[in-house]
């Protein structure tokens, strides 16, 4: 897979630029290489992701952490729409894939 065998790996938004296909097929890998205990830290302006793969997630705004914990405690609508200032729905998916997404809402600009 890698080969330098590395101690962590280090990945500045993976995604970036990648249709949704790659982009999944990145993030498998990137959660296999997780599995075999290879610590790794990713960013990513994509708060989706962190319900994919993320076993612990922080989230910032203007260069500082507000919250760091797993992707349901952090990534949440409040915390989204302080972010992004706009407002966010997160979205509970239970028809046979039971995960969360993070929908903006369009003209939702927040106060």
């Amino acid at each position: 897979m890698l080969a330098q065998q590395p101690s962590l790996l280090l990945l500045d938004e993976p995604t970036s630029h990648l249709d949704f296909g790659n982009q999944v097929r990145l993030l498998t890998l990137i959660r296999k290489l997780a599995a075999t205990g290879l610590p790794i830290v990713m960013t990513s302006h994509f708060p989706d992701h962190a319900f994919l793969i993320s076993d612990k997630v922080a989230l910032m705004r203007k260069g500082e952490f507000i919250n760091i914990g797993t992707p349901d405690s952090v990534i949440t609508e409040n915390n989204l729409e302080m972010v992004y200032n706009i407002k966010v729905k997160v979205v509970s998916l239970n028809s046979g894939i039971d995960r969360k997404i993070c929908v903006p809402i369009l003209d939702g600009i927040a106060n």
